[in-house]
């Protein structure tokens, strides 16, 4: 599992890290609030932005010289090396000896490369085309009113988001629902209302084997059995899977069936034919839109200096934050309704990729990896938890996701949202003094990130996912684990297969 081109050197032993803890130790007590106060143009030096996204982290425990010594760090650890091999098709799942190269499913990889003796450009170029085709004649035909995407976890997610967010923007007439939970209730309030002549199942796993997935995809075929001919159901179905010789066991047309690669993880996978259902509801010129946002954050990853990089001083901050402030959790806050599944996402993407206590050398990591990420869409979040992260005993770090234009303006009601997001940061900062009651106190000094949106869009939600996408590389890159398998996943399915057994013969 190892590389010997790499130095397995514990993250404390490094000169780099002592100093950030020796820095640490003369800045646990700052005041952010002083921060603003001796430097006015703070808000300024500490925002970035690109293309329409504006990343504020002023609101941090976090000085220049934090930043400098947080750079060097990264530096050490190899971070700009490691960037390169990611985008050039080294092997970095080391576990599973194969690249991670969802990147080149947008257009951020040398036409050149080649993965297996195929081009991986001219792979995607394919890809791409079969999808629009499929598009433009599922559009053309008319002859499907609903789509099932049958997936789960990754499969589900992505696809599931974008959807959700940009559904303002979908085609007339075709109508998306998701079906991941093996659940019967899911199944049977996806399928509610739905006319099985008019609809599409997409089967979307890539292995083929999901067991929430396959059994979901039988309960469907049986519902369409129940309605109209046999013979006309493979018509019903298209399947995104590297398993092919399964689909077409299922019983999906070999020409129904699109391919998913193996240097594809499912949570990286809305960029590749899982994203299908996508193009099917929002148009396939939106889908690429959307992979054009996310080439974008690609080329501003790959390009910009550590010190100008987005994802880069994302990762940083939350390292900073996990390792030294010993702060143990991370809150996503998305203030628009649009946006509502994006925590579910992020959690996916942050604790799945990072949620592990074993390095790349297969030897025990010593310190903390993935934070606990949840959160919840503002201004409801403000009437659960909030009240934990204003006066709890915990400070968690929290992002703040907002629009500067309404997806569907009304009245004043976005004014008021966008006064909440720029209200509730400052009181996090600030706090507020109240000795006489000490119930009515705020410590404040609690940090934010700020990542404003001029618009929803295609483009700009391409450019938010990849983003985080990145920042979760950093992180992991920094603390030398595969953020790109998921074993602990494993042990839970093979057990539930066992009891299954049980309770068959019980």
């Amino acid at each position: 599992m190892s590389n010997e081109n790499e130095e397995n050197i514990t993250l404390s032993a490094r000169l780099e890290w002592q100093a950030l803890r020796a820095h640490y130790e003369t800045v646990r007590d700052l005041d952010m609030k002083l921060l603003f106060k001796d430097d006015l143009g703070r808000k300024t030096d500490f925002t970035l932005k690109h293309e329409g996204i504006e990343f504020d982290y002023s609101k941090n425990k976090i000085t220049s010289q934090t930043l400098e010594l947080l750079f060097n760090f990264a530096r050490a650890q190899g971070l700009e090396e490691r960037r390169e091999q990611l985008f050039s098709g080294a092997n970095l799942n080391v576990s599973e000896h194969r690249p991670a190269l969802h990147s080149a499913l947008r257009g951020s990889c040398s036409p050149k490369l080649d993965i297996d003796d195929s081009n991986i450009k001219n792979y995607v170029d394919r890809s791409l085309e079969k999808i629009e085709s499929f598009t433009k004649e599922f559009h053309a035909k008319k002859r499907f009113t609903d789509i099932v995407h049958i997936g789960i976890g990754g499969s589900d997610f992505g696809p599931h988001l974008v959807c959700e967010a940009l559904k303002h923007l979908s085609v007339r007439g075709v109508k998306v629902h998701f079906l991941s939970n093996i659940d019967p209730d899911h199944f049977a309030d996806t399928m509610e209302g739905l006319t099985p002549k008019k609809t599409l199942f997409i089967i979307a796993s890539k292995s083929f084997s999901t067991q929430e997935t396959r059994q979901n995809a039988k309960s469907a075929r049986s519902w369409l059995a129940a309605k109209i001919k046999e013979k006309d159901i493979a018509g019903h179905f298209c399947a995104v899977t590297s398993n092919k010789g399964a689909a077409i066991e299922f019983g999906v047309k070999p020409e129904s069936i699109f391919d998913m690669a193996d240097w594809v993880g499912g949570r990286f996978s809305l960029w590749s034919a899982a994203g299908l259902p996508i193009a099917l509801y929002l148009g396939f010129d939106n889908f690429k839109a959307l992979l054009e946002g996310a080439h974008s954050a690609d080329l501003h990853f790959q390009n910009s200096p550590l010190e100008r990089n987005i994802p880069v001083i994302m990762g940083l901050i939350g390292l900073w934050y996990r390792n030294f402030w010993n702060y143990n959790a991370h809150c996503i806050l998305p203030y628009s309704s649009r946006l509502c599944l994006l925590t579910t996402y992020i959690q996916q993407l942050d604790m799945e990729s990072n949620g592990k206590s074993v390095n790349i050398f297969a030897q025990p990591v010593n310190y903390a990896t993935a934070p606990i990420v949840f959160g919840g869409t503002g201004t409801n979040a403000q009437h659960t938890f909030f009240q934990l992260l204003h006066q709890g005993r915990d400070v968690i770090p929290a992002d703040f996701i907002a629009l500067r234009q309404a997806v569907m303006p009304l009245g004043n009601h976005h004014e008021k949202l966008i006064s909440h997001v720029v209200g509730q940061t400052k009181a996090l900062m600030e706090g507020r003094t109240n000795k006489e009651e000490p119930h009515k106190h705020f410590a404040g000094n609690r940090p934010t990130n700020t990542v404003w949106l001029d618009s929803l869009t295609p483009h700009s939600l391409g450019l938010l996912l990849a983003f985080y996408e990145h920042k979760i590389f950093v992180q992991g890159t920094l603390w030398q684990i595969n953020s790109f398998d998921q074993y602990g996943v494993e042990l839970g399915k093979d057990l539930a297969r066992l009891a299954l057994s049980k309770i068959k013969n019980s």
